[in-house]
């Protein structure tokens, strides 16, 4: 994979990987970080990908305004036959997701590289 873009939030980087991309986030993912995640993946969407995977290995926590993000952008993936997966989430990430409900929206991967092969 190619790294093809960083982002002004440190946090986010953008990855070719086969059929689709690779979206890296580290650390805390708060609130303010919603915005341009939504305007970074918004235009990765429009490049009508296959697969958008979302790398949460290194996030220690996130906001639930991030998973309304992933939503909304699952539900465009959708329209344009594509799929949004999510890898790599730490116990507190996965319970982050689990109190927004919003985890059966997703297909989830034990690792970003599970997620690129499968």
């Amino acid at each position: 994979m190619r790294q093809i873009a960083e982002t002004k939030t440190e946090p986010i980087t953008i990855m070719y990987a086969p059929n689709g991309f690779v979206v890296r986030l580290t650390g805390e993912i708060g609130q303010t970080a919603a915005q341009e995640l939504r305007e970074q993946l918004t235009w990765l969407a429009a490049l009508s990908p296959r697969h958008l995977i979302l790398d949460l290995s290194a996030v220690k926590t996130i906001d639930a305004q991030c998973f309304e993000v992933f939503a909304e952008l699952r539900g465009s993936m959708v329209k344009q036959g594509g799929e949004v997966r999510l890898a790599g989430m730490k116990a507190q990430v996965r319970a982050d997701l689990q109190a927004t409900k919003l985890q059966r929206l997703f297909r989830i991967y034990p690792s970003m590289m599970t997620a690129v092969c499968w």
